[in-house]
């Protein structure tokens, strides 16, 4: 009997490991495409952790996991209100990974089963590497693991293995966010060639805005004459090197037509210079007006396009916008409001607070004996989220039970 329990224990013990395995390559590997669903981002990650959500005992929740649980209950009452369809199946399957995600994440890392350190640089390497292969010898290398590769051309950046090239930076950008918070060997080493990855593979207009932010918070936070030296030769030193090392890349042209603009006398502000980033500021400017229109009342999940169409067609007559943004072949005009907290905002109403609240939270109890840090990351990581950056993205979510975990274990190492 005993000898059947231990081999029973064996087994299970092998099987929760390739399981927590593929739960970790689901979530670190976000847009990979088993079937057509319809969505750059897969959903597989959120289905291994709501199977093994029911595999974990003595379930106990923090108080930022019971935020995001009273989050994605209340996003179902929104789900049914405001009727189903793909559109508001997708937005209640964010609240939904952003939850589970989370939650299983931080069990497995706390079981110590996966080594995360070496799972987090085997990653970094492996994004790294598809990136390079795709921007020196073939861009198409890899990309028929994702449901639909966009803008791979000479003057775009690479996609590695994401969607596009703004997804691969951001991707990399959160590695650099766990390496920030953690004491692994080489860790110097891993955020170098992840920001090198960010700048001249990715070559993402949009994650090189988050990096001129980041030095910005970074300096601010940090504030002193040197810093303040430093930070002005780094926001002079990266656009130079774009300029002479990638001159045919659009991050180049983009750098250029800004200064152009900026420079010249007769510059007319053209808005069009990325009309990407300018979807994005409409979208984070609109979801959060729509929230406040609706006196911080839940919106739902099918109201964004007619209320987008409404404002975009009141502010080009009152020509603040201009006339041509409405009919612009380019504009991105899908269901999906493109901003992480200003779709939260805008759908969920103010208890939607609580994610911002809940990760600042996290931040202090990590950082209140280190409140430059504390300020830093509280700053970076909310700003960054009202960016384009879906709020149920996988890591994102892994990323909150990664600080759940580290504050977890230093505190039971200091009992």
């Amino acid at each position: 009997m005993s000898k059947n329990i231990i081999e029973f224990n064996k087994l299970d013990h092998v099987l929760r490991k390739y399981s927590y395995f593929l739960f970790f390559i689901f979530t670190f590997f976000p847009f990979i495409s088993i079937i057509d669903l319809g969505t750059d981002m897969q959903p597989y990650g959120l289905v291994m952790s709501l199977i093994l959500f029911f595999s974990f005992k003595n379930i106990k929740f923090t108080v930022m996991q019971f935020y995001l649980l009273l989050i994605f209950i209340f996003s179902i009452f929104i789900f049914f209100g405001s009727g189903i369809n793909f559109a508001s199946t997708r937005s209640l399957f964010n609240y939904m990974q952003l939850f589970f995600v989370s939650f299983v994440g931080y069990q497995i890392l706390k079981t110590e089963r996966i080594n995360f350190e070496f799972f987090l640089k085997s990653t970094i390497v492996v994004w790294l590497l598809v990136g390079f292969i795709q921007t020196f010898i073939d861009n198409s290398f890899l990309t028929f693991l994702t449901r639909d590769p966009r803008f791979l051309g000479e003057t775009r950046g690479a996609v590695s293995l994401a969607a596009e090239p703004t997804f691969y930076g951001i991707v990399l950008l959160f590695f650099t966010l766990f390496l920030f918070h953690s004491n692994y060997k080489y860790k110097v080493f891993f955020i170098f060639i992840s920001l090198f990855g960010i700048i001249f593979f990715a070559k993402s207009s949009m994650v090189l805005l988050f990096l001129i932010i980041m030095i910005f918070f970074y300096f601010l936070t940090h504030l002193s004459i040197r810093s303040l030296f430093y930070m002005i030769i780094l926001l002079l030193v990266i656009p130079f090197l774009i300029l002479e090392l990638m001159p045919t890349s659009r991050m180049a042209y983009l750098i250029s037509e800004t200064l152009s603009e900026t420079l010249s006398e007769t510059s007319q502000g053209n808005l069009f210079i990325d009309l990407s980033v300018v979807d994005r500021v409409y979208h984070i400017f609109f979801s959060l007006k729509g929230f406040y229109d609706n006196f911080m009342l839940p919106n739902g999940f099918l109201s964004w396009q007619p209320f987008l169409s409404s404002q975009i067609e009141k502010y080009s007559s009152l020509g603040i916008i201009p006339p041509d943004y409405a009919n612009h072949p380019a504009r991105a005009k899908g269901s999906r409001i493109m901003s992480g907290y200003g779709s939260a905002f805008f759908e969920l109403g103010i208890i939607s607070v609580l994610i911002p609240f809940g990760l600042i939270k996290l931040y202090y109890s990590l950082y209140k004996n280190d409140l430059k840090k504390f300020f830093f990351f509280s700053l970076f990581v909310n700003a960054i989220m009202f960016s384009g950056i879906p709020i149920g993205f996988s890591i994102f979510a892994f990323y909150i039970g990664f600080l759940i975990y580290l504050i977890q274990k230093r505190k039971y190492s200091v009992q």
